[in-house]
């Protein structure tokens, strides 16, 4: 009875480790997942944000255009 006991604590223990480290797993993995997310989306906002300057340099070059063309 008492190796029946002994053998079933250490399945217990064993399978409480697999978990753990499955989970421990499971959230790196998660993370990484999370970083790549915010890298992708931090990629786009700069890429946005150039563009909207160029937008605004082109805009402000037409306009010095169209003043000095005007005199």
């Amino acid at each position: 009875m008492e190796e029946l006991q002994r053998k079933h604590q250490n399945e217990i223990k064993r399978m409480k480790e697999e978990e753990s480290i499955a989970k421990e797993q499971w959230l790196e993995s998660y993370q990484m997942k999370i970083d790549e997310q915010k890298r992708d989306y931090q990629k786009k906002v700069r890429e946005e944000m150039v563009r909207e300057r160029n937008r605004e340099i082109e805009a402000i070059i037409n306009k010095l255009g169209d003043e000095t063309h005007d005199t």
